[in-house]
């Protein structure tokens, strides 16, 4: 299983302040046979703003980001943390409900679609609502974690299968997902077999980095709501970087 803290990185997303990002551990959401069922169900839908925004030109902002944010974060003093791949095991009783969760969801979407009852938008808003789903009028998607809270979640555009989330105060999360490497945010199956079951809030893990005025201390990234929207990704090229790195290191001796 590919951790996020192992993938390919790069601090393109990484804050005005050159702020380096790692992960606070990394995690995988279970998909069989997923890209089959999404590639045979796969729908004509109004593109999603998560890949409108692969399409779109950076800003000078998020061009001033992407040239910054790893070389500034390492002249300004933080430090590259990177944890090893934490395999979180649920308890066998809440993995099998989970999975009934998930499968008693999927099997029900299909029952209603095959009847005709999800062209009405108000019935497909209803039964998201069911599974702590909601999709907002420009295409993004929402997910409800246990304290009532929504959670916004992205595509990183630079790491296929990863996730990112952004709470309502502003922390960033990610999630790998195993088995779907072109997540599919437009697809209500993919939504379903995602995330009806809620263990995304114990999969997901913080991404953070170490504060520079205050050395040793872990701080997580936060970002407003606009900053989070309009980066194209957070998690690709360090390892890239290191590897560079290391390069020059050999070549000097």
């Amino acid at each position: 299983m590919r951790s996020l803290s192992s993938a390919p990185m790069c601090a393109s997303g990484a804050t005005a302040a050159g702020r380096a990002p790692r992960l606070a551990g990394a995690s995988s959401t279970t998909a069989a046979a997923a890209t089959q069922q999404q590639q045979r169900r796969r729908r004509q839908q109004p593109q999603p703003l998560q890949q409108q925004q692969q399409q779109q030109t950076p800003s000078q902002t998020q061009q001033q980001l992407a040239h910054a944010g790893r070389r500034g974060a390492l002249l300004g003093g933080f430090a590259l943390l990177a944890l090893p791949a934490v395999a979180r095991a649920a308890e066998p009783v809440q993995q099998q409900q989970q999975q009934s969760t998930q499968g008693a969801a999927l099997e029900e979407y299909m029952e209603l679609e095959a009847k005709g009852k999800m062209k009405d938008r108000r019935q497909l808003d209803d039964f998201r609502a069911r599974f702590g789903i909601r999709r907002l009028l420009d295409g993004r998607v929402q997910l409800r974690s246990r304290k009532g809270e929504w959670h916004t979640v992205r595509l990183d555009m630079e790491v296929a299968g990863a996730l990112l989330l952004r709470d309502p105060r502003g922390n960033i999360f990610a999630i790998e997902t195993d088995g779907l490497p072109q997540v599919d945010l437009s697809d209500d199956y993919v939504l379903l077999m995602l995330f009806s079951d809620g263990s995304w809030q114990d999969q997901m893990q913080a991404i953070e980095y170490e504060d520079a005025d205050e050395p040793g201390r872990v701080v997580q990234l936060n970002m407003s709501e606009s900053e989070f929207r309009e980066f194209v990704g957070i998690l690709a090229g360090v390892d890239e970087d290191d590897e560079k790195d290391k390069k020059k290191k050999k070549g000097k001796k």
